[in-house]
Protein backbone atom coordinates (compact mmCIF):
# COMPACT_ATOMS: atom_id res chain seq x y z
CA UNK A 1 0.00 0.00 0.00
CA UNK A 2 1.21 3.91 -0.91
CA UNK A 3 3.03 5.04 1.86
CA UNK A 4 0.88 8.79 2.66
CA UNK A 5 2.01 11.81 3.46
CA UNK A 6 0.01 14.56 5.80
CA UNK A 7 -1.27 17.35 4.38
CA UNK A 8 0.79 19.59 7.04
CA UNK A 9 4.32 17.67 5.35
CA UNK A 10 3.19 18.26 1.46
CA UNK A 11 2.98 22.39 2.46
CA UNK A 12 5.97 22.05 4.43
CA UNK A 13 7.87 20.58 1.56
CA UNK A 14 6.45 22.19 -1.01
CA UNK A 15 7.43 25.88 0.27
CA UNK A 16 10.54 24.90 1.29
CA UNK A 17 10.94 23.58 -1.89
CA UNK A 18 10.28 26.53 -3.88
CA UNK A 19 12.04 29.03 -1.68
CA UNK A 20 15.38 26.53 -1.95
CA UNK A 21 14.67 26.38 -5.63
CA UNK A 22 14.25 29.77 -6.53
CA UNK A 23 17.51 30.81 -4.21
CA UNK A 24 19.30 28.30 -6.30
CA UNK A 25 18.60 29.69 -9.05
CA UNK A 26 19.26 33.39 -8.19
CA UNK A 27 22.88 32.22 -6.56
CA UNK A 28 23.56 29.97 -10.04
CA UNK A 29 22.83 33.01 -12.11
CA UNK A 30 24.43 35.38 -10.09
CA UNK A 31 27.64 33.32 -10.23
CA UNK A 32 27.17 33.17 -14.23
CA UNK A 33 27.19 36.32 -14.86
CA UNK A 34 29.91 37.41 -12.42
CA UNK A 35 32.07 35.05 -14.08
CA UNK A 36 30.97 35.94 -17.41
CA UNK A 37 31.75 39.83 -16.62
CA UNK A 38 35.52 38.80 -15.24
CA UNK A 39 36.28 37.02 -17.91
CA UNK A 40 34.78 39.23 -20.80
CA UNK A 41 36.35 42.24 -19.19
CA UNK A 42 39.59 40.39 -18.96
CA UNK A 43 39.89 39.27 -22.55
CA UNK A 44 39.15 42.55 -23.47
CA UNK A 45 41.67 44.10 -21.81
CA UNK A 46 43.94 41.45 -23.25
CA UNK A 47 42.96 41.62 -26.75
CA UNK A 48 43.47 45.15 -26.82
CA UNK A 49 46.86 44.84 -25.98
CA UNK A 50 48.01 41.96 -28.60
CA UNK A 51 46.65 43.88 -30.52
CA UNK A 52 49.35 46.88 -30.02
CA UNK A 53 51.95 43.87 -30.40
CA UNK A 54 55.74 44.17 -29.22
CA UNK A 55 58.81 45.20 -30.78
CA UNK A 56 60.53 42.73 -33.32
CA UNK A 57 63.55 42.66 -31.31
CA UNK A 58 64.96 43.84 -27.84
CA UNK A 59 68.60 45.58 -27.91
CA UNK A 60 70.77 44.61 -24.99
CA UNK A 61 68.24 42.56 -23.54
CA UNK A 62 66.42 45.90 -22.72
CA UNK A 63 62.65 45.80 -22.17
CA UNK A 64 60.87 48.75 -24.06
CA UNK A 65 58.48 51.12 -21.70
CA UNK A 66 55.49 49.95 -20.75
CA UNK A 67 52.15 51.50 -22.35
CA UNK A 68 49.50 52.68 -20.46
CA UNK A 69 46.11 51.18 -21.16
CA UNK A 70 42.46 52.31 -19.42
CA UNK A 71 41.60 50.16 -16.18
CA UNK A 72 39.20 48.02 -15.93
CA UNK A 73 37.26 47.41 -12.33
CA UNK A 74 40.41 44.17 -11.87
CA UNK A 75 42.98 47.15 -12.67
CA UNK A 76 45.32 47.29 -15.20
CA UNK A 77 47.42 45.03 -17.36
CA UNK A 78 50.98 44.02 -16.38
CA UNK A 79 54.02 42.11 -18.68
CA UNK A 80 56.16 39.44 -18.17
CA UNK A 81 58.90 38.47 -20.94
CA UNK A 82 59.96 34.58 -20.50
CA UNK A 83 61.90 32.76 -22.87
CA UNK A 84 61.77 29.84 -24.22
CA UNK A 85 63.09 27.79 -21.32
CA UNK A 86 61.00 29.56 -19.00
CA UNK A 87 63.50 32.07 -18.11
CA UNK A 88 61.11 35.17 -16.61
CA UNK A 89 62.55 39.01 -17.32
CA UNK A 90 61.19 41.20 -15.25
CA UNK A 91 61.04 45.35 -16.48
CA UNK A 92 63.52 47.04 -14.92
CA UNK A 93 60.60 49.55 -14.33
CA UNK A 94 58.59 47.62 -12.40
CA UNK A 95 58.65 47.91 -8.51
CA UNK A 96 60.48 45.38 -6.46
CA UNK A 97 58.85 41.70 -7.01
CA UNK A 98 57.62 40.70 -2.85
CA UNK A 99 56.04 37.56 -1.86
CA UNK A 100 52.89 39.04 -1.67
CA UNK A 101 52.68 40.70 -5.13
CA UNK A 102 50.66 39.27 -7.97
CA UNK A 103 53.79 39.77 -10.08
CA UNK A 104 55.74 37.15 -7.86
CA UNK A 105 52.52 34.31 -8.17
CA UNK A 106 52.75 35.08 -11.45
CA UNK A 107 56.17 34.93 -12.10
CA UNK A 108 56.43 31.54 -9.95
CA UNK A 109 53.75 29.97 -12.20
CA UNK A 110 55.33 30.66 -15.32
CA UNK A 111 58.65 29.07 -13.69
CA UNK A 112 56.24 25.76 -12.39
CA UNK A 113 55.32 26.01 -15.93
CA UNK A 114 51.85 25.99 -14.92
CA UNK A 115 51.39 28.63 -17.91
CA UNK A 116 51.56 27.54 -21.33
CA UNK A 117 53.47 29.15 -24.01
CA UNK A 118 51.36 28.75 -26.67
CA UNK A 119 49.69 31.77 -28.61
CA UNK A 120 46.51 33.13 -29.43
CA UNK A 121 43.27 33.27 -26.98
CA UNK A 122 42.78 34.18 -23.63
CA UNK A 123 43.77 31.74 -20.78
CA UNK A 124 42.70 31.10 -17.10
CA UNK A 125 45.22 30.91 -14.09
CA UNK A 126 44.77 30.45 -10.51
CA UNK A 127 47.87 31.20 -8.69
CA UNK A 128 47.90 31.31 -4.72
CA UNK A 129 44.28 32.91 -3.46
CA UNK A 130 44.32 35.38 -6.73
CA UNK A 131 42.85 34.51 -10.07
CA UNK A 132 44.76 35.94 -13.17
CA UNK A 133 43.89 36.15 -17.36
CA UNK A 134 46.83 36.03 -19.97
CA UNK A 135 47.65 36.10 -23.23
CA UNK A 136 51.01 34.78 -24.71
CA UNK A 137 52.54 36.72 -28.20
CA UNK A 138 55.58 34.98 -29.26
CA UNK A 139 58.65 37.49 -30.60
CA UNK A 140 62.61 36.67 -31.16
CA UNK A 141 65.19 38.85 -29.79
CA UNK A 142 68.49 39.85 -30.40
CA UNK A 143 70.53 36.38 -29.56
CA UNK A 144 67.91 34.18 -31.72
CA UNK A 145 66.68 32.39 -28.88
CA UNK A 146 62.50 32.38 -29.47
CA UNK A 147 60.88 35.17 -26.84
CA UNK A 148 57.45 35.37 -25.06
CA UNK A 149 55.39 38.23 -23.81
CA UNK A 150 53.21 37.46 -21.00
CA UNK A 151 50.61 40.13 -20.39
CA UNK A 152 48.22 39.23 -17.46
CA UNK A 153 45.77 40.85 -15.95
CA UNK A 154 44.58 40.49 -11.78
CA UNK A 155 41.01 39.77 -11.53
CA UNK A 156 41.16 38.66 -7.57
CA UNK A 157 39.55 41.69 -6.27
CA UNK A 158 36.53 40.65 -8.73
CA UNK A 159 37.07 37.33 -8.12
CA UNK A 160 36.89 37.78 -4.22
CA UNK A 161 34.25 39.89 -4.26
CA UNK A 162 32.27 36.86 -6.19
CA UNK A 163 33.14 34.77 -3.46
CA UNK A 164 31.99 37.27 -0.33
CA UNK A 165 28.85 37.84 -2.46
CA UNK A 166 28.12 33.78 -2.92
CA UNK A 167 29.03 33.57 0.95
CA UNK A 168 26.54 36.11 1.60
CA UNK A 169 24.24 34.73 -0.42
CA UNK A 170 24.19 31.31 1.00
CA UNK A 171 24.27 32.66 4.61
CA UNK A 172 20.76 34.09 3.42
CA UNK A 173 19.10 31.42 1.50
CA UNK A 174 20.01 29.27 4.78
CA UNK A 175 18.26 32.16 6.92
CA UNK A 176 15.61 32.22 4.52
CA UNK A 177 14.99 28.84 4.14
CA UNK A 178 14.76 27.88 8.15
CA UNK A 179 12.11 31.08 8.40
CA UNK A 180 10.32 29.52 5.27
CA UNK A 181 9.83 26.28 7.47
CA UNK A 182 9.06 28.11 10.62
CA UNK A 183 6.29 30.33 8.96
CA UNK A 184 5.29 26.96 6.55
CA UNK A 185 4.69 24.84 9.90
CA UNK A 186 2.30 27.26 10.86
CA UNK A 187 1.04 27.95 8.00
CA UNK A 188 0.27 24.63 7.16
CA UNK A 189 -1.07 24.06 10.70
CA UNK A 190 -3.65 27.05 9.85
CA UNK A 191 -4.79 24.96 6.38
CA UNK A 192 -4.76 21.52 8.03
CA UNK A 193 -7.11 22.19 11.57
CA UNK A 194 -10.23 23.26 9.36
CA UNK A 195 -9.62 20.48 6.96
CA UNK A 196 -9.41 18.17 10.03
CA UNK A 197 -12.71 20.05 11.57
CA UNK A 198 -14.44 19.48 8.21
CA UNK A 199 -13.38 15.53 8.66
CA UNK A 200 -14.44 15.02 11.90
CA UNK A 201 -18.05 16.23 10.90
CA UNK A 202 -18.40 14.50 7.84
CA UNK A 203 -17.55 11.56 9.64
CA UNK A 204 -20.19 12.52 12.52
CA UNK A 205 -22.71 12.59 9.19
CA UNK A 206 -20.88 8.95 8.83
CA UNK A 207 -22.22 7.73 11.92
CA UNK A 208 -25.68 9.25 11.78
CA UNK A 209 -25.77 12.74 13.56
CA UNK A 210 -26.20 15.17 11.21
CA UNK A 211 -25.62 18.59 13.40
CA UNK A 212 -24.27 21.39 11.27
CA UNK A 213 -20.90 22.71 11.83
CA UNK A 214 -20.37 26.30 13.51
CA UNK A 215 -16.85 26.92 13.44
CA UNK A 216 -16.19 30.00 10.99
CA UNK A 217 -13.31 29.89 8.38
CA UNK A 218 -11.52 32.42 6.97
CA UNK A 219 -10.72 30.91 3.65
CA UNK A 220 -13.77 31.53 1.04
CA UNK A 221 -13.32 27.45 -0.75
CA UNK A 222 -13.42 26.36 2.63
CA UNK A 223 -16.51 28.57 3.81
CA UNK A 224 -18.07 27.71 0.86
CA UNK A 225 -17.62 23.55 1.58
CA UNK A 226 -18.11 23.56 5.16
CA UNK A 227 -22.10 25.17 3.69
CA UNK A 228 -22.03 22.07 1.27
CA UNK A 229 -21.60 20.10 4.32
CA UNK A 230 -23.78 21.21 6.43
CA UNK A 231 -26.82 21.70 3.48
CA UNK A 232 -25.90 18.27 2.92
CA UNK A 233 -26.00 17.11 6.51
CA UNK A 234 -29.57 18.99 7.00
CA UNK A 235 -30.76 17.36 3.41
CA UNK A 236 -29.27 13.58 5.48
CA UNK A 237 -31.32 14.35 8.60
CA UNK A 238 -34.89 15.31 6.93
CA UNK A 239 -34.52 12.06 4.69
CA UNK A 240 -34.11 10.07 7.66
CA UNK A 241 -37.01 11.42 9.76
CA UNK A 242 -39.15 10.97 6.29
CA UNK A 243 -37.68 7.44 5.84
CA UNK A 244 -38.56 6.88 9.72
CA UNK A 245 -41.89 8.47 9.45
CA UNK A 246 -42.70 6.47 6.07
CA UNK A 247 -41.95 3.13 7.29
CA UNK A 248 -43.86 3.49 11.19
CA UNK A 249 -47.15 4.67 8.48
CA UNK A 250 -46.47 1.91 6.30
CA UNK A 251 -46.07 -0.88 8.64
CA UNK A 252 -49.21 0.99 11.01
CA UNK A 253 -50.93 0.68 6.89
CA UNK A 254 -49.64 -2.88 6.32
CA UNK A 255 -50.58 -3.98 9.69
CA UNK A 256 -54.73 -2.74 9.48
CA UNK A 257 -55.48 -4.93 6.30
CA UNK A 258 -53.35 -7.84 7.52
CA UNK A 259 -54.93 -7.64 11.49
CA UNK A 260 -58.56 -7.67 9.25
CA UNK A 261 -57.73 -10.78 6.81
CA UNK A 262 -56.26 -12.33 10.14
CA UNK A 263 -59.54 -11.66 12.14
CA UNK A 264 -62.02 -12.63 9.71
CA UNK A 265 -59.66 -16.15 8.94
CA UNK A 266 -59.62 -17.05 12.38
CA UNK A 267 -63.45 -16.26 12.86
CA UNK A 268 -63.86 -18.43 9.42
CA UNK A 269 -62.09 -21.06 11.38
CA UNK A 270 -64.01 -21.45 14.26
CA UNK A 271 -67.32 -21.02 12.51
CA UNK A 272 -68.31 -17.47 14.34
CA UNK A 273 -68.76 -16.20 10.54
CA UNK A 274 -70.08 -16.81 7.24
CA UNK A 275 -68.56 -17.67 4.26
CA UNK A 276 -70.44 -15.36 2.28
CA UNK A 277 -69.72 -12.72 4.46
CA UNK A 278 -65.79 -13.15 5.66
CA UNK A 279 -64.35 -13.71 1.71
CA UNK A 280 -65.82 -10.79 0.41
CA UNK A 281 -64.09 -8.48 3.35
CA UNK A 282 -61.22 -10.89 3.01
CA UNK A 283 -60.69 -10.30 -0.71
CA UNK A 284 -61.18 -6.37 -0.19
CA UNK A 285 -58.51 -6.03 2.24
CA UNK A 286 -55.86 -7.78 -0.14
CA UNK A 287 -56.71 -5.99 -2.99
CA UNK A 288 -56.23 -3.19 -0.74
CA UNK A 289 -53.04 -4.27 0.76
CA UNK A 290 -51.35 -5.59 -2.82
CA UNK A 291 -52.35 -1.27 -3.85
CA UNK A 292 -50.62 -0.42 -0.85
CA UNK A 293 -47.45 -2.53 -1.76
CA UNK A 294 -47.59 -1.53 -5.17
CA UNK A 295 -47.59 2.36 -4.04
CA UNK A 296 -44.68 1.90 -1.68
CA UNK A 297 -42.74 -0.11 -4.45
CA UNK A 298 -43.40 2.83 -6.87
CA UNK A 299 -42.39 5.46 -4.10
CA UNK A 300 -38.84 3.99 -3.40
CA UNK A 301 -38.03 3.50 -7.34
CA UNK A 302 -38.95 7.26 -7.61
CA UNK A 303 -36.55 7.98 -4.64
CA UNK A 304 -33.84 6.40 -6.53
CA UNK A 305 -34.44 9.12 -8.91
CA UNK A 306 -36.18 6.36 -11.71
CA UNK A 307 -32.88 5.90 -13.72
CA UNK A 308 -34.25 2.53 -15.04
CA UNK A 309 -37.83 4.08 -16.41
CA UNK A 310 -38.00 3.48 -19.81
CA UNK A 311 -38.86 6.73 -21.47
CA UNK A 312 -40.48 7.40 -24.84
CA UNK A 313 -41.88 10.25 -27.03
CA UNK A 314 -45.75 9.94 -26.24
CA UNK A 315 -48.89 11.74 -26.60
CA UNK A 316 -50.06 13.12 -23.24
CA UNK A 317 -53.58 13.26 -24.69
CA UNK A 318 -53.64 9.72 -25.26
CA UNK A 319 -52.00 9.07 -21.67
CA UNK A 320 -54.84 11.05 -19.79
CA UNK A 321 -57.82 9.76 -22.02
CA UNK A 322 -56.68 6.29 -21.00
CA UNK A 323 -56.30 6.67 -17.72
CA UNK A 324 -59.63 8.47 -17.62
CA UNK A 325 -61.37 5.17 -19.63
CA UNK A 326 -60.62 2.48 -16.37
CA UNK A 327 -63.25 5.04 -14.38
CA UNK A 328 -65.68 4.93 -16.62
CA UNK A 329 -67.98 2.23 -15.05
CA UNK A 330 -67.48 4.47 -11.11
CA UNK A 331 -68.17 7.57 -12.82
CA UNK A 332 -71.62 5.62 -14.69
CA UNK A 333 -71.98 4.64 -10.86
CA UNK A 334 -71.82 8.24 -9.02
CA UNK A 335 -73.71 9.99 -12.00
CA UNK A 336 -70.64 11.78 -13.35
CA UNK A 337 -69.15 13.13 -16.60
CA UNK A 338 -65.54 13.92 -17.94
CA UNK A 339 -64.99 16.72 -20.26
CA UNK A 340 -61.82 16.96 -22.61
CA UNK A 341 -59.83 20.21 -23.20
CA UNK A 342 -57.18 18.66 -25.69
CA UNK A 343 -56.25 20.52 -28.61
CA UNK A 344 -56.13 19.40 -31.89
CA UNK A 345 -52.32 18.51 -32.03
CA UNK A 346 -50.37 15.99 -30.39
CA UNK A 347 -48.67 17.24 -26.82
CA UNK A 348 -45.33 15.33 -26.88
CA UNK A 349 -43.58 14.65 -24.15
CA UNK A 350 -40.72 11.93 -23.31
CA UNK A 351 -41.69 9.77 -20.37
CA UNK A 352 -42.42 6.10 -19.01
CA UNK A 353 -46.52 5.92 -19.87
CA UNK A 354 -46.99 3.61 -16.64
CA UNK A 355 -45.25 6.24 -14.41
CA UNK A 356 -47.03 9.09 -15.54
CA UNK A 357 -50.37 6.90 -15.83
CA UNK A 358 -50.56 6.17 -12.67
CA UNK A 359 -49.74 9.57 -11.61
CA UNK A 360 -53.11 10.91 -13.82
CA UNK A 361 -54.95 7.94 -12.22
CA UNK A 362 -54.33 8.97 -8.55
CA UNK A 363 -55.49 12.77 -9.61
CA UNK A 364 -58.61 11.79 -11.13
CA UNK A 365 -59.14 8.97 -8.52
CA UNK A 366 -59.29 11.72 -5.98
CA UNK A 367 -61.03 14.05 -8.03
CA UNK A 368 -64.01 10.87 -8.57
CA UNK A 369 -63.68 11.02 -4.75
CA UNK A 370 -65.02 14.72 -4.39
CA UNK A 371 -66.83 15.71 -7.89
CA UNK A 372 -70.34 16.19 -7.40
CA UNK A 373 -71.73 16.31 -11.66
CA UNK A 374 -68.18 16.81 -13.57
CA UNK A 375 -64.73 15.90 -13.99
CA UNK A 376 -62.69 18.28 -16.17
CA UNK A 377 -59.51 17.01 -17.85
CA UNK A 378 -57.17 19.96 -19.65
CA UNK A 379 -53.59 19.98 -21.37
CA UNK A 380 -51.95 22.80 -23.35
CA UNK A 381 -48.85 24.12 -24.32
CA UNK A 382 -47.22 27.45 -23.52
CA UNK A 383 -44.51 29.27 -23.31
CA UNK A 384 -41.91 26.15 -23.38
CA UNK A 385 -44.25 24.79 -20.28
CA UNK A 386 -47.03 21.90 -20.66
CA UNK A 387 -49.81 22.33 -18.58
CA UNK A 388 -52.28 19.82 -17.43
CA UNK A 389 -55.12 20.61 -15.27
CA UNK A 390 -57.70 17.93 -13.29
CA UNK A 391 -60.89 19.96 -12.20
CA UNK A 392 -63.45 18.85 -10.00
CA UNK A 393 -66.77 20.93 -9.29
CA UNK A 394 -66.80 19.52 -5.73
CA UNK A 395 -66.96 20.90 -1.65
CA UNK A 396 -63.41 22.21 -1.91
CA UNK A 397 -61.06 21.87 1.05
CA UNK A 398 -59.73 23.73 3.90
CA UNK A 399 -56.71 25.00 3.71
CA UNK A 400 -55.26 23.07 6.51
CA UNK A 401 -55.83 20.08 4.46
CA UNK A 402 -54.21 21.57 1.14
CA UNK A 403 -50.92 22.49 3.15
CA UNK A 404 -50.59 18.43 4.10
CA UNK A 405 -52.34 17.30 0.68
CA UNK A 406 -48.93 16.16 -0.36
CA UNK A 407 -47.33 14.57 2.53
CA UNK A 408 -47.18 10.69 3.21
CA UNK A 409 -49.78 9.07 4.43
CA UNK A 410 -51.94 11.94 5.13
CA UNK A 411 -55.21 10.98 5.18
CA UNK A 412 -58.42 13.72 3.92
CA UNK A 413 -61.98 13.30 4.33
CA UNK A 414 -62.70 9.73 2.72
CA UNK A 415 -59.19 9.08 1.63
CA UNK A 416 -57.89 5.56 1.98
CA UNK A 417 -54.19 5.20 2.43
CA UNK A 418 -52.51 8.56 2.10
CA UNK A 419 -49.90 7.41 -0.63
CA UNK A 420 -51.74 8.96 -3.50
CA UNK A 421 -51.06 12.63 -3.92
CA UNK A 422 -47.78 11.60 -2.65
CA UNK A 423 -46.65 9.92 -5.26
CA UNK A 424 -47.90 12.15 -7.70
CA UNK A 425 -45.38 15.09 -6.58
CA UNK A 426 -42.97 12.44 -6.66
CA UNK A 427 -43.75 11.62 -10.18
CA UNK A 428 -44.17 14.98 -11.45
CA UNK A 429 -41.01 15.99 -9.57
CA UNK A 430 -39.05 13.28 -11.48
CA UNK A 431 -39.74 14.81 -14.33
CA UNK A 432 -38.66 18.51 -13.05
CA UNK A 433 -41.74 19.51 -12.98
CA UNK A 434 -43.58 20.59 -10.11
CA UNK A 435 -47.83 20.41 -9.58
CA UNK A 436 -50.10 23.09 -7.63
CA UNK A 437 -53.30 23.10 -6.26
CA UNK A 438 -56.48 25.14 -6.18
CA UNK A 439 -59.39 24.94 -3.88
CA UNK A 440 -62.45 26.85 -3.73
CA UNK A 441 -66.30 26.49 -2.53
CA UNK A 442 -66.54 25.84 -6.52
CA UNK A 443 -64.52 22.71 -6.35
CA UNK A 444 -60.32 21.97 -6.61
CA UNK A 445 -58.09 22.33 -9.63
CA UNK A 446 -54.49 20.30 -9.62
CA UNK A 447 -52.23 21.56 -12.10
CA UNK A 448 -49.27 19.89 -13.34
CA UNK A 449 -46.61 21.68 -14.83
CA UNK A 450 -43.66 19.82 -16.79
CA UNK A 451 -41.07 21.37 -18.97
CA UNK A 452 -41.56 20.69 -22.71
CA UNK A 453 -38.60 18.73 -22.86
CA UNK A 454 -39.38 17.98 -27.08
CA UNK A 455 -39.21 21.39 -27.30
CA UNK A 456 -35.91 22.11 -25.07
CA UNK A 457 -33.77 19.39 -27.18
CA UNK A 458 -34.76 21.01 -30.75
CA UNK A 459 -31.82 22.60 -32.16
Amino acid sequence: MKKLKSLKTRVLFLLSGLILLVFLLIFTAFNLLISSYIESSATEALTRVRSDGIPKDMKGGKVPPEKKYPEIPGGSSQRLFVTEDYEVLVPDFYPEVTESSPLFEVKTAVEDREISLEEGGVKRLTAGEGLYYYTVVKSRSVTGRDLYEVHFINMSNLYDFEKNLSQMLLFIMSVALLLTVILGYFLAGRIVKPVKALSVFAKRMGEGEYGSLEEDFSDLELHELKAVMNETSEKLKKYQEDQRTFFQNASHELRTPLQIIKSNAEALEVGLLEKEKALPVMKREVDHLGSLVEDIILLSKLDAKMEDLRKEKLDLRETLSASSERFMSLLLEKGLTIRYDFPKEPVYFIYEEKTLERAFENLLSNAVRYAKHEITLAVSKAEGRIFIRVEDDGEGMAEETRKKLFDRFYKGKDGQHGIGLSIVRSVISAYEGRIDVKSGKDGTVFIVILPDSIESKSP
